[in-house]
């Protein structure tokens, strides 16, 4: 086994609560200078990835069970029943599709 010796002193520089996953996995994405994250209430979230500071939070109007994803200008979340929802990065809902399979691919 190779030995680690601690070079650097790690710490947080910044933690925000958004919400509880229940029982579904959802995982933060960074994209440019924010950090989208999602909960299983609806809640979506933008946080400036610089200080932790929330830039908006919205409801998607219903449980999620997926997301955030993003590619800095739209963000993308799913819900029950293959529903998926497409936002812009300014918080206003730009489309809603219900896909025939159980996944999610929104054109960003």
């Amino acid at each position: 086994m190779v030995e680690f010796t601690q070079s650097l002193k790690v710490q947080p520089v910044w933690k925000q609560s958004v919400g509880s996953a229940a029982i579904f996995t959802f995982s933060p994405v960074v994209a440019g200078d924010s950090v989208f994250a999602a909960a299983a209430d609806g809640t979506v979230t933008r946080i400036n990835a610089a200080n932790g500071t929330v830039a908006w939070r919205i409801s998607a109007g219903t449980r999620l069970t997926a997301g955030a994803g993003s590619d800095g200008n739209t963000v993308a979340v799913a819900g029950r029943k293959a529903l998926c929802w497409r936002l812009t990065a300014r918080a206003k809902k730009s489309g809603r599709r219900k896909l025939p399979a159980r996944s999610c691919r929104l054109r960003l």
